[in-house]
């Protein structure tokens, strides 16, 4: 005789559900992140000799994974958003923009703070 999975559907259950959902997404999330942050720095300006197309192969398989930590923590944000998590970074533009763009975006947000105090 197979056993079978049976999920308790008591709002209990779901609430412990629902709390493991979202911390695995949070989790993902600052995996994604972690890896994001190790693969933009360690090949950025990297370009392997022009001539040799193996080493242009190996830096579009790097992009390549990078593009998809990006996206697969951007999506682990939305579902642990969603359920009312800590999201690691939020919405896609922190996702998907280069680290030098929100180092920047952040210098200009902390300008024009400084500006509208003193101001």
């Amino acid at each position: 005789m197979a056993s079978e999975n049976v999920i308790d559907t008591t709002p209990s259950a779901e609430a412990t559900q629902l709390d493991l959902v979202r911390d695995l997404a949070s989790a993902i999330a600052y995996l994604a992140d972690e890896l994001d942050e190790h693969f933009a720095y360690e090949f950025d300006g990297w370009r392997g000799n022009p001539a040799d197309v193996r080493s242009r192969h190996i830096e579009v398989q790097q992009e390549r994974i990078r593009d998809g930590l990006l996206r697969m923590g951007w999506m682990a944000d939305l579902i642990s958003e969603r359920l009312n998590g800590d999201p690691c970074r939020g919405d896609a533009e922190e996702w998907l923009m280069h680290p030098r763009y929100r180092g920047a975006k952040a210098k200009l947000n902390i300008s024009s703070t400084t500006e509208s105090t003193n101001g």
